[in-house]
């Protein structure tokens, strides 16, 4: 899963996960390894504030979503700055993380389909 939502929501999305999670009855683990929060506009954040967003944000998540890893799992970036450095043929550091991140997330959800079909 790939989130794009504002953090406002975010409360609302993860409850309503939570919910289809267990009328579904699915393995928490396998829900939270193949998640992918996107958080953009991080050039709108003052720079004094923005580690206490991300502490934030984290908490919120990992109160969640327990087993987040928020290395691999949360991203931060702005898309504004990434648009501009395509127009120069430069990929900033925050897309980079996205790129990777989307990768990686094809791949745990690949190697989470693999365990659950062979169980």
């Amino acid at each position: 899963m790939l989130f794009f939502c504002r953090f406002e929501q975010l409360g609302v999305l993860l409850n309503h996960a939570k919910e289809l999670k267990k009328e579904a009855n699915l393995n928490t683990k396998l829900f939270t390894s193949s998640a992918l929060f996107v958080c953009n506009m991080w050039d709108k954040i003052p720079s004094n504030d923005v580690e206490d967003v991300k502490k934030t944000q984290v908490e919120k998540l990992t109160k969640k979503l327990k087993g987040l890893d928020e290395q691999s799992q949360i991203i931060y970036l702005s898309c504004k700055n990434a648009q501009l450095g395509q127009t120069y043929g430069v990929i900033t550091e925050d897309f980079d993380q996205l790129l990777s991140g989307i990768s990686n997330l094809v791949v745990s959800s690949m190697q989470n389909s693999l365990e659950s079909y062979s169980r």
